[in-house]
């Protein structure tokens, strides 16, 4: 029965605060995520295919991949690796139902790390959701911002149920490495001095066996150009663009200096930002990177197809 699959992950002695019209929900999300057609578009990495798929249970068992969920105008990566599995943003408030759901759905029951870039609420919005059902070994925090600027209402309460309720937490410092199965995840950026909380995003490598991905959060023009100045080692196989897909995180040097073969934007479908930025696109085109969006075709997971 599919609403056991969906409820057994439920973290027991944790109260989630749902109604049972919440629960509801969730377990009609589940049946609908299981419902998705596959979207398969090959893109060629070394000889050997990295392949798209619009749903978890798209992935070959064992690999290591990355799922871009769909969040709306927010971001939520989850990376798997030999059985182990980490969390980079938890998207939206909206969106917390559908990242619930989905992480069931992959079978997740406990995220060794969740990764937090920058305390905005569609990066945050779904932290609380996920403490509510999920196991977590630690919460990775971005530094303090810059200048004082407060944490947006979502993801100040997140923080400061972390603190209440003792959930394991450091915050990020560059270089810091955090084993995920026999692959990490790498800190290369903390922000920049005196910029906001966007250019104060905590920059991510993950390196799995297979392959290379980049998480650089919603870092600007000026974190940016500072990982360019810095030499700091950006290449990987596969880029999640910065800010959604606005202009300001895709800088034409720091997108050859990635030099991704695969890019996915995670943005809302007719946000009022006007993400992905038509420029954003053109730049990404000119490095030769294969572009998929979320807001065009719902989660994406991006792994290695070792069967040619």
């Amino acid at each position: 029965d599919e609403g056991d699959v969906v409820m057994e992950h439920e973290k027991a002695g944790r109260s989630s605060g749902r109604s049972e019209k919440g629960k509801s929900r969730l377990v009609k999300a589940a049946l609908t995520a299981l419902l998705l057609s596959a979207l398969c578009v090959a893109a060629y990495l070394s000889g050997t295919p990295l392949g798209f798929r619009a749903h978890a249970l798209d992935t070959p068992d064992g690999v290591s991949a990355v799922h871009f969920i769909d969040v709306g105008q927010g971001a939520a990566s989850l990376l798997c690796c030999e059985g182990h599995f980490a969390l980079t943003d938890t998207g939206t408030q909206q969106s917390r139902e559908e990242l619930v759901s989905y992480l069931q759905t992959a079978g997740v029951k406990t995220l060794d790390y969740v990764f937090l870039s920058h305390p905005h609420d569609d990066h945050a919005g779904g932290l609380s959701a996920v403490l509510d059902f999920f196991e977590v070994g630690t919460v990775v925090l971005p530094r303090e911002t810059p200048g004082g600027e407060a944490p947006e209402p979502l993801a100040q309460e997140a923080m400061e149920r972390i603190a209440r309720e003792g959930v394991p937490c450091v915050r990020a410092k560059e270089g810091d490495s955090f084993a995920l199965g026999s692959g990490a995840v790498t800190v290369l950026s903390t922000g920049v001095p005196g910029g906001d909380a966007n250019d104060a995003s905590t920059v991510l490598r993950f390196e799995a066996p297979e392959f290379s991905c980049l998480f650089p959060g919603d870092a600007q023009e000026d974190e940016i150009l500072s990982l360019i100045r810095s030499f700091t080692d950006v290449s990987a196989d596969v880029y999640a663009v910065a800010h959604h897909g606005a202009e300001s995180g895709a800088d034409r040097a720091f997108l050859q200096r990635v030099g991704a073969q695969v890019a996915v934007i995670s943005c809302g479908r007719g946000n009022t930002f006007g993400h992905p930025n038509a420029e954003t696109l053109a730049r990404l085109d000119l490095i030769g990177a294969q572009t998929e969006r979320t807001d065009e075709s719902g989660s994406v997971a991006v792994f290695r197809d070792s069967s040619g």
